[in-house]
């Protein structure tokens, strides 16, 4: 909604680091509204008939993805904000380097340098349930 966005003075400003922090946190409350989801998708599984209980576990995985990848969003969010506040440049190795997810790790490394990365054997751990 760009209305509310138009009334934020231009004066209003921040550093990376902080804007950085900022994102981080929002990320991590988007990651608690996933964490409800599932917990309701969960509650739904024990109430769904046998035959629908497979679509609602595709549908727990699919929200349980969701949130490993808001939990490894919000840490590269967290490292580039901590990065930012002691540099100019940020080394992308110690902030991509803890993301379990290999996949994002990928699409974050083809942003920078502007070249699609291959998919490697070892793709990083999706922690599944």
């Amino acid at each position: 909604m760009t209305a509310a966005a138009a009334h934020i003075p231009e004066t209003l400003q921040i550093t990376a680091s902080r804007a950085l922090g900022i994102l981080s946190d929002e990320i991590a409350t988007a990651g608690e509204a996933c964490q409800r989801l599932d917990s309701s998708l969960f509650e739904l599984l024990k109430l769904a008939p046998p035959e629908a209980r497979m679509l609602v576990m595709q549908e727990m995985h699919a929200v349980d993805l969701l949130n490993q990848h808001l939990d490894a969003l919000r840490g590269i969010a967290t490292r580039l904000g901590d990065a930012a506040a002691h540099a100019d440049l940020i080394s992308l190795g110690p902030v991509l380097g803890p993301v379990t997810l290999g996949e994002v790790v990928r699409r974050v490394e083809a942003s920078v340098s502007g070249e699609a990365c291959e998919a490697v054997d070892d793709d990083g751990d999706l922690d599944l349930f």
